[in-house]
Protein backbone atom coordinates (compact mmCIF):
# COMPACT_ATOMS: atom_id res chain seq x y z
CA UNK A 1 0.00 0.00 0.00
CA UNK A 2 2.84 2.37 0.85
CA UNK A 3 4.50 1.76 -2.54
CA UNK A 4 1.24 2.45 -4.36
CA UNK A 5 0.84 5.76 -2.47
CA UNK A 6 4.42 6.71 -3.29
CA UNK A 7 3.91 5.99 -7.00
CA UNK A 8 0.65 7.96 -6.97
CA UNK A 9 2.45 10.94 -5.41
CA UNK A 10 5.22 10.73 -8.01
CA UNK A 11 2.71 10.61 -10.86
CA UNK A 12 0.86 13.59 -9.40
CA UNK A 13 4.11 15.60 -9.31
CA UNK A 14 4.77 14.70 -12.95
CA UNK A 15 1.22 15.67 -13.94
CA UNK A 16 1.70 19.04 -12.24
CA UNK A 17 5.00 19.55 -14.04
CA UNK A 18 3.30 18.68 -17.35
CA UNK A 19 0.57 21.25 -16.70
CA UNK A 20 3.21 23.87 -15.93
CA UNK A 21 5.12 22.97 -19.11
CA UNK A 22 2.01 23.39 -21.24
CA UNK A 23 1.31 26.71 -19.55
CA UNK A 24 4.84 27.94 -20.21
CA UNK A 25 4.59 26.94 -23.86
CA UNK A 26 1.25 28.71 -24.17
CA UNK A 27 2.88 31.87 -22.80
CA UNK A 28 5.64 31.54 -25.39
CA UNK A 29 8.28 30.63 -22.79
CA UNK A 30 9.69 27.73 -24.79
CA UNK A 31 13.16 27.77 -23.23
CA UNK A 32 11.72 27.59 -19.70
CA UNK A 33 9.37 24.80 -20.78
CA UNK A 34 12.25 22.87 -22.33
CA UNK A 35 14.33 23.26 -19.14
CA UNK A 36 11.44 21.99 -17.01
CA UNK A 37 10.98 19.03 -19.35
CA UNK A 38 14.67 18.12 -18.98
CA UNK A 39 14.52 18.54 -15.20
CA UNK A 40 11.36 16.43 -14.87
CA UNK A 41 12.70 13.65 -17.09
CA UNK A 42 15.91 13.64 -15.05
CA UNK A 43 14.56 14.03 -11.52
CA UNK A 44 11.09 12.52 -11.51
CA UNK A 45 11.46 9.84 -14.17
CA UNK A 46 15.12 9.06 -13.41
CA UNK A 47 16.32 9.59 -16.98
CA UNK A 48 19.51 11.38 -15.99
CA UNK A 49 22.38 12.33 -18.28
CA UNK A 50 20.57 11.28 -21.45
CA UNK A 51 20.91 13.33 -24.59
CA UNK A 52 17.50 12.80 -26.19
CA UNK A 53 18.76 14.47 -29.35
CA UNK A 54 21.34 11.75 -30.01
CA UNK A 55 20.49 8.54 -28.13
CA UNK A 56 19.55 5.75 -30.51
CA UNK A 57 16.05 4.35 -30.45
CA UNK A 58 17.42 0.90 -29.61
CA UNK A 59 19.49 2.19 -26.67
CA UNK A 60 16.51 4.18 -25.42
CA UNK A 61 14.27 1.12 -25.65
CA UNK A 62 16.77 -0.96 -23.65
CA UNK A 63 17.07 1.77 -21.04
CA UNK A 64 13.30 1.99 -20.60
CA UNK A 65 12.94 -1.78 -20.34
CA UNK A 66 15.69 -1.93 -17.70
CA UNK A 67 13.88 0.63 -15.58
CA UNK A 68 10.64 -1.41 -15.55
CA UNK A 69 8.50 1.70 -15.78
CA UNK A 70 4.73 1.63 -15.46
CA UNK A 71 2.48 2.45 -18.38
CA UNK A 72 1.65 5.82 -16.79
CA UNK A 73 5.34 6.67 -16.41
CA UNK A 74 5.95 5.73 -20.04
CA UNK A 75 3.02 7.86 -21.12
CA UNK A 76 4.46 10.85 -19.27
CA UNK A 77 7.82 10.25 -20.93
CA UNK A 78 6.15 10.24 -24.34
CA UNK A 79 4.26 13.44 -23.49
CA UNK A 80 7.41 15.19 -22.26
CA UNK A 81 9.42 14.20 -25.32
CA UNK A 82 6.58 15.16 -27.65
CA UNK A 83 6.30 18.59 -26.03
CA UNK A 84 10.07 19.04 -26.18
CA UNK A 85 9.88 18.55 -29.96
CA UNK A 86 6.69 20.50 -30.65
CA UNK A 87 6.34 22.67 -32.69
CA UNK A 88 8.27 20.53 -35.16
CA UNK A 89 11.06 22.21 -37.12
CA UNK A 90 12.65 20.32 -39.96
CA UNK A 91 16.04 22.01 -39.56
CA UNK A 92 16.52 20.58 -36.06
CA UNK A 93 17.93 17.03 -36.15
CA UNK A 94 17.46 16.70 -32.39
CA UNK A 95 13.72 17.11 -32.80
CA UNK A 96 13.70 14.35 -35.41
CA UNK A 97 15.44 12.00 -32.98
CA UNK A 98 13.07 12.89 -30.13
CA UNK A 99 10.09 12.18 -32.37
CA UNK A 100 11.48 8.73 -33.11
CA UNK A 101 11.84 8.20 -29.34
CA UNK A 102 8.20 9.20 -28.83
CA UNK A 103 7.13 6.63 -31.43
CA UNK A 104 9.20 4.00 -29.63
CA UNK A 105 7.52 4.77 -26.31
CA UNK A 106 4.13 4.48 -28.03
CA UNK A 107 5.22 1.07 -29.37
CA UNK A 108 6.31 -0.05 -25.89
CA UNK A 109 2.99 1.06 -24.43
CA UNK A 110 1.13 -0.94 -27.04
CA UNK A 111 3.27 -4.09 -27.15
CA UNK A 112 4.54 -4.43 -23.58
CA UNK A 113 1.68 -2.86 -21.61
CA UNK A 114 -1.20 -3.40 -24.06
CA UNK A 115 -2.22 0.25 -23.67
CA UNK A 116 -3.52 2.31 -26.56
CA UNK A 117 -4.45 5.90 -25.87
CA UNK A 118 -6.61 7.87 -28.28
CA UNK A 119 -4.48 10.98 -27.72
CA UNK A 120 -1.39 9.03 -28.79
CA UNK A 121 -3.01 8.03 -32.08
CA UNK A 122 -3.38 11.70 -32.96
CA UNK A 123 0.20 12.43 -31.94
CA UNK A 124 1.45 9.42 -33.91
CA UNK A 125 -0.34 10.73 -37.01
CA UNK A 126 1.20 14.20 -36.55
CA UNK A 127 4.67 12.69 -36.16
CA UNK A 128 4.26 10.29 -39.09
CA UNK A 129 3.02 13.09 -41.34
CA UNK A 130 5.92 15.33 -40.38
CA UNK A 131 8.54 12.60 -40.80
CA UNK A 132 7.08 11.34 -44.08
CA UNK A 133 6.59 14.80 -45.57
CA UNK A 134 10.14 15.70 -44.72
CA UNK A 135 11.43 12.19 -45.49
CA UNK A 136 13.14 11.64 -42.13
CA UNK A 137 13.26 7.99 -41.21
Amino acid sequence: MYRKDLISKELQKIAQAMAKILGLKQEGKFEEAHDLIQQTLSDELELKNINFDTITVKDFELLLKQKSLSDKQLDYISQMLFESAHPFREEDAGIINRLHLVLEVFNLLETEHHVQLLENFGKRDMIDNFLNNNQYE
